[in-house]
């Protein structure tokens, strides 16, 4: 679990910036590049998601006290 953490985080924060260039000229929002907001916003609550599901998945493999 801990591996395919790696790879979301991984993937997540350094698999955008060799096209940064190219998402930066597509706007989102309130005009906002892609990239920006890739860079910024979304890597980091891609790496959030996976965090509560381990903790939720956790939590249920403990069981109840």
């Amino acid at each position: 679990m801990i591996a395919t953490l790696f790879v979301i985080w991984l993937l997540a924060g350094y698999a955008h910036p060799p096209f940064a260039k190219a998402l930066g000229e597509i706007r989102i929002l309130t005009g906002f590049p892609l990239g920006y907001y890739l860079a910024s916003q979304l890597s980091l609550a891609i790496f959030v998601g996976p965090i509560l599901f381990c903790a939720r998945w956790a939590n249920n493999a403990l069981g109840p006290k």
